[in-house]
């Protein structure tokens, strides 16, 4: 059915991630033969790259993201959009210490402010893992290292005090 749909004329590139989750659940080995497909169609480039990556994270499969981009060139990774997804499926992961890792220091350019809102975010949670009960997360001593400018735009972005999350690129 999945396999159906992703060949139908009417299917956009919009409408993959919904083809893909809905392989994934009919058939797994499928979707796994289908994703190797995929992946090396996209690692062509980073933005190809960047764009399987935000499917698999909307689809909740950024296990399988972290793990193919670990075969990516390093240098891909570093800048957006790629990065920014990257990060994404990180956060979704739970994989703290290697966001630490990938937004300690950079340049996102437009978008920097994202880099610095998932290093906050890392950083809160962190602190929450560690036993630290955060009323909110402008009260954490790690929120307060991060630049004044940045920290609303966190707060928008990665859903402080449960008001949603993900990056929001674009907005702010």
């Amino acid at each position: 059915m999945a396999e159906a749909l992703r060949a139908h004329p009417g299917c956009t590139v919009g409408d993959m991630p919904n083809c893909l989750a809905a392989l994934s659940r009919a058939d797994e080995r499928h979707f796994a033969d289908a994703l190797a497909t995929l992946e090396k169609n996209h690692a062509v480039t980073p933005q190809a790259a960047a764009q399987l990556v935000g499917w698999l994270n909307q689809i909740g499969r950024s296990a399988e993201a972290i793990k193919w981009m670990k075969t990516l060139p390093p240098e891909g990774l570093k800048h957006p959009p790629l990065a920014v997804v990257g990060a994404e499926a990180l956060r979704q992961t739970a994989d703290w210490p290697e966001l630490r890792d990938r937004t300690r220091q950079g340049d996102w350019g437009d978008v920097d402010f994202l880099r610095w809102a998932y290093a906050c975010r890392r950083a809160a949670m962190r602190d929450k893992a560690s036993g630290r009960i955060l009323a909110h997360l402008a009260q954490s001593r790690r929120h307060e290292r991060c630049p004044r400018a940045f920290r609303r735009r966190h707060d928008l972005h990665l859903g402080v005090g449960g008001r949603g999350g993900g990056p929001v690129v674009g907005r702010g």
